[in-house]
């Protein structure tokens, strides 16, 4: 299926090779200390992009701007239930 707006190559080509460079340092981290925990790997991804956030303009003319969030691990899901108001 073709997207509505075609993707230009040069495109599609930075943004798997940022995540492929992304999927490289956290699954380098993994095999280099195996007992790591999440909250590590979590902040590897999350430095990963910061890296990348700026705006690039590249060759065909569009620009790519990611941003990336991080909002904390599952641990303070049980205290949503305790603000909620019936």
């Amino acid at each position: 299926m073709t997207p509505p707006i075609p993707i230009p190559a040069d495109v599609r080509a930075w943004l798997r090779q940022v995540f492929a460079d992304c999927n490289t340092r956290v699954a380098t981290t993994i095999s280099d200390v195996p007992t790591t925990h999440e909250v590590p790997l979590d902040m590897t991804f999350i430095q990963h992009f910061l890296g990348v956030s700026a705006p690039r303009r590249l060759e065909s003319g569009w620009t790519v701007n990611i941003s990336t969030h991080d909002l904390g691990g599952g641990r303070h899901y049980s205290e949503w239930g305790e603000c909620r108001t019936a």
